[in-house]
């Protein structure tokens, strides 16, 4: 299908001129299928293509085409990082702004901007917190894309994707949505759940070879040859690694084996781009690396470099001036080179902790990455390579990885795209939005919004229960109707007969002597937290234990507690006991929700969360800091920061007919005496928040979570330079 047929799509002929100026003339079959499936009709449509196929692309003429035949229509563009959201601005902005189309970044927040724009750019998190906001332009919006959709199934981002999709398809019912994915083993299951057309293909445009090769790591003289070889007949090499350390490493080696892998005329080219990167901030240790490396034609494209140091490193590439780029699969999507080699010298998962795992990568993340292997342009051929230790190694790793046609030739093998919207991090954070975002929610609406998740649709029995378990708090009358056999008889009267003694806490868990008042009788009792309970009693040894009832003596101290005739400890150990997978309540306890009956809100500490995205167990280390050094006054300075940190997204502008209203409002809020401030003490209040900031960067990298290092950062400059 050539692009001039598209005018029978209602595409405007401005943009099938703009396109055909820039070099695109006929449509890959991926964009063919996606138009008959109706991209043009407002159909919602998943798409399931190998990398560079041309997804995004046609994502990016259906936005360009709204926007022309509807002017006053939005569409909204995103993406996981802020530099491919940069990227696509700046592309978007330079390449189809002579068409009168209006392009803007969601991080910009100029009302104006985003009011009289056409097309908004963001990352995941930038909407997340537009949706807290909740901006009038929102009732404009008509199409939706939600790029890099395979990464629902990841680790840490896929929960949030998740819900954020849920979200939007909720709030925004007549709106159009187009979800772009790398290939997955379940696309059909994933548009059924979305309630979107399926337009799927499996070839690349490119086509790759791949091979499994054993190479001693060390000398690395496979990988030597196959870059050599690659780089005599005029080819790029990228090679996949699992850290930065490794990276260089093999960057050093390469530079002593390969001499004059760049040109005198290409000197010239890569001095510029040294300069530019002197000009630009400071000269960091992978600064220097970088600078030193390129000057050899070899680069190295890892989490920690700066967006600059990165997009030097893809135009030279591209420019086919460095001929080795070492590279690790975390920032995979952000990655636009394409060599005609891909070589993964370590399959494997980088892990944390004390215990080094060998857990092989997810087949999906490394046949995407394959799947940029091969330029069209110069490349009739590309070469997809993993290489070994040991035959028993490369027996694991290509049933791990691949399957064979009839001819014994490798093909990729895809897993199942999982929902992990239950993990335990990133569920707790997702409950504080919900109910921020909803200003209030009953538990039986959170309930019915997790029903609709995928995961809800793919789990078991037995993992659904589970998942009720995590949204509900069952009091202790509640849970005794249905686990003992006494809860009738039980009344608050007939137990406070029943004497309570020695009891004694440990960590998580209590131990405590019933009198009966009856016999006379001592039984020893145990509760925890995570759930388990005994007594020596007759009756619980032959049978409340084996079925997961509960004895009058265990009853009689559970209902002690709820009356308030022991210590607050001794119920909140009972509670956790009876709800030992609740969130709700852990959240509850750890005061960032208030319940009600049935209806949960949000409390200034959960309201903190929500609005910086820091996750509660983060803000837990954070607070004990704050009380550590003096500084808590409970609510109150948490109050204030809460307050100043929504007030400076929601309202803060860049007008100076307005910024004194902000430093008004900001002295109000240090007038309230936040702990450690005195009235009117401005550079204090900033001073503390500086502390807090770095105080909280110091727990990330603590943690090990390297990526929120950098959002935080991010959030942090953006927060200080509107204040």
């Amino acid at each position: 299908m050539t692009l001039k047929s598209l005018e029978v799509a209602g595409v405007d002929q401005r943009l099938i001129r703009r396109l055909l100026e820039t070099g695109v003339e006929n449509l890959t079959p991926i964009q063919e299928l996606t138009v008959k499936k109706g991209v043009f009709r407002r159909k919602n449509i998943f798409i399931c293509a190998p990398a560079s196929s041309g997804k995004t692309l046609l994502s990016h003429i259906a936005a360009l085409a709204m926007a022309l035949r509807e002017p006053k229509s939005k569409a909204l563009i995103l993406l996981p990082l802020r530099s491919q959201a940069d990227e696509v601005h700046a592309h978007l902005n330079r390449t189809y702004k002579a068409l009168g189309v209006k392009f803007t970044r969601l991080s910009e927040k100029e009302a104006s901007g985003l009011a009289d724009a056409n097309i908004i750019i963001a990352t995941y998190k930038e909407m997340d917190e537009a949706l807290l906001i909740g901006y009038s332009w929102f009732t404009d919006l008509s199409l939706i894309i939600v790029d890099e959709f395979q990464l629902l199934g990841q680790h840490e981002k896929g929960g949030l994707l998740e819900n954020l999709i849920l979200v939007l398809i909720q709030r925004f019912k007549d709106a159009q949505f187009l979800y772009l994915s790398d290939i997955i083993g379940n696309a059909f299951e994933i548009s059924e759940w979305l309630n979107a057309e399926l337009s799927q293909t499996f070839t690349t445009l490119v086509p790759v070879r791949y091979s499994i090769l054993v190479d001693d790591k060390e000398n690395g003289n496979v990988l030597n040859n196959i870059i050599e070889d690659t780089v005599k007949s005029n080819g790029q090499v990228i090679v996949f690694t699992d850290s930065l350390n490794r990276a260089l490493k093999l960057c050093e080696r390469f530079e002593k084996y390969f001499k004059n892998l760049i040109s005198e005329s290409q000197v010239n080219q890569v001095q510029i781009k040294i300069s530019l990167l002197r000009d630009k901030g400071e000269n960091t240790y992978t600064r220097e690396h970088l600078s030193y490396y390129i000057k050899r034609g070899i680069g190295f494209h890892t989490p920690g470099l700066s967006p600059l140091e990165k997009l030097v490193v893809e135009e030279l590439f591209n420019a086919k001036i460095l001929k080795i780029v070492v590279s690790t699969p975390e920032i995979s999507s952000a990655l636009n080179m394409h060599p005609r080699v891909i070589v993964f010298e370590n399959i494997y998962q980088k892990t944390r902790g004390d215990e080094y795992k060998r857990i092989l990568l997810n087949p999906n993340i490394v046949h995407n990455i394959f799947g940029k292997a091969g330029n069209y342009k110069y490349d009739k051929e590309a070469y997809g390579i993993i290489l070994v230790e040991d035959e028993e190694e490369k027996e694991i790793v290509e049933k791990h990885f691949f399957k064979k046609n009839i001819r014994g030739e490798l093909l990729p093998r895809y897993e199942y795209l999982k929902s992990l919207i239950i993990e335990k991090s990133d569920l707790e954070y997702l409950l504080l939005y919900l109910i921020t975002l909803n200003k209030e929610l009953s538990l039986n609406q959170l309930v019915e919004h997790f029903q609709k998740t995928l995961f809800y649709r793919q789990s078991s029995v037995e993992e659904k229960e589970r998942l009720k378990q995590m949204l509900q708090v069952k009091t202790v009358k509640e849970a005794l109707k249905e686990r003992t056999e006494y809860s009738t008889r039980l009344t608050a009267e007939k137990t406070s007969l029943n004497m309570l003694k020695n009891i004694k806490h440990e960590g998580n868990k209590l131990e405590a002597t019933i009198i009966s008042s009856t016999s006379m009788k001592e039984h020893r009792i145990q509760v925890s937290e995570n759930g388990y309970m005994s007594c020596d009693c007759e009756y619980w040894r032959f049978k409340a234990s084996r079925e997961r009832k509960i004895c009058k003596h265990l009853a009689s101290l559970m209902l002690l507690a709820e009356e308030g005739k022991t210590s607050r400890e001794t119920y909140n150990i009972v509670l956790k006991a009876l709800n030992p997978n609740s969130i709700i309540l852990k959240l509850s306890l750890e005061s960032y929700i208030n319940i009600s009956g049935e209806t949960l809100k949000t409390t200034d500490k959960g309201e903190l969360s929500a609005y910086t995205s820091i996750q509660p167990e983060l803000l837990n280390k954070l607070i004990k800091i704050i009380k550590d050094r003096g500084l808590d006054h409970k609510t109150r300075f948490l109050q204030s920061l809460k307050e100043i940190i929504k007030n400076s997204l929601v309202e803060l502008p860049y007008s100076s007919s307005r910024t004194q209203e902000a430093l008004e409002y900001l002295a109000g809020v240090r007038a309230e005496h936040p702990a450690g401030f005195e009235p009117g003490d401005f550079r204090k209040l900033l001073n503390y928040m500086e502390w807090m900031f770095n105080s909280l960067t110091l727990i990330i990298k603590h943690t090990g979570e390297r990526n929120l290092e950098d959002e935080l950062l991010i959030f942090k400059q953006r927060l200080f330079e509107k204040i």
